[in-house]
């Protein structure tokens, strides 16, 4: 399908499949567009599912996306002010892109849940500034892949599902920008050397409602380069084995630890901040060993 023009309406029921590079299912070019993708969708090899070139966009992916593969990507859009509902599962590997948005004040809204693996792939990458995600289901990162990337200032993602992330070069949250804030309320798991949210900018703010457990060498909960950053850690953190809970490069950093803090083993730490006029509240137990 190719549109060129202005509030052009698309309702995919049957689902599609598409594969190898330049294979696009649904194409427009034009603003105010809607594109209703109900079935399931299939991306691979290089494939894109949707395009759109077009401000005020909005697509409601109600059916399951699969994408994998390098150049794959499940919807791309090159817009400012664009809406992204994916209410089914999204499943991104082998270095695919399942939401690709490039432009400001971007909303993705993703109630299914989604499972990424693999360097290279990326489950939401927004392009932009004052972008807000929501991550209602649970997310599971692993081998690499990043769940939420984010580059651009005044960035919101709000993680109110549970997050697991396991392995070397696997993220959850990253965001590169500053003023950026991310509200964790779902659990926060991390191993095998990932990171579960990392941000690079000043005055960024972190609420970790959902507590976290962080286990294994370069394992990090929270990582923060730059000034000014704020963390508020008020569920219960457990670190062990070599991981890290928190941790900040920037002055005049503050962290809240208003919950519980268990950290065991060699390595292992619950804070750690580098820089000057740091504050931390350890409202919460502390409980050290090993």
């Amino acid at each position: 399908i190719d549109i060129t023009g202005d509030s052009a309406t698309v309702d995919n029921k049957g689902g599609m499949t598409v594969t190898d590079p330049d294979s696009i299912g649904i194409l427009i070019d034009g603003d105010k567009a809607i594109v209703n993708n109900d079935g399931d969708n299939a991306i691979s090899n290089g494939g894109t599912g949707t395009q759109i070139n077009g401000d005020e966009a909005t697509v409601n992916n109600n059916g399951n996306t699969t994408v994998d593969g390098q150049g794959s990507t499940g919807t791309e859009i090159a817009g400012n002010n664009v809406v992204v509902n994916q209410d089914g599962t999204l499943d991104v590997s082998g270095g695919g892109h399942g939401i690709d948005i490039t432009g400001d004040s971007a909303t993705v809204d993703n109630k299914g849940g989604m499972t990424v693996t693999d360097p290279d792939s990326i489950g939401i990458l927004i392009d932009g500034d004052k972008a807000i995600v929501n991550n209602d289901g649970d997310n599971a990162i692993s081998n690499g892949g990043t769940g939420t990337q984010v580059n651009g200032d005044e960035a919101t993602v709000n993680n109110n599902g549970n997050t697991t992330v396991d392995g070397q070069g696997s993220t959850g949250t990253e965001i590169a920008g500053n003023n950026a804030v991310v509200n964790q309320d779902g659990t926060l798991d991390v191993s095998g050397g990932g990171h579960g949210i990392d941000i690079t900018g000043d005055s960024a703010t972190v609420d970790n409602k959902g507590g976290m457990t962080v286990t294994d060498p370069d394992s990090i909960g929270i990582l923060i380069d730059g000034d000014k950053a704020i963390v508020n850690n008020d569920g219960d953190n457990a670190i062990s084995n070599g991981g890290t809970g928190t941790q900040v490069n920037g002055d005049e950093a503050t962290v809240n630890n208003n919950g519980k803090t268990t950290v065991d083993g060699q390595g292992s730490t619950g804070t750690e901040i580098a820089g000057n006029n740091a504050v931390v509240n350890q409202d919460g137990t502390l409980d050290v060993s090993g």
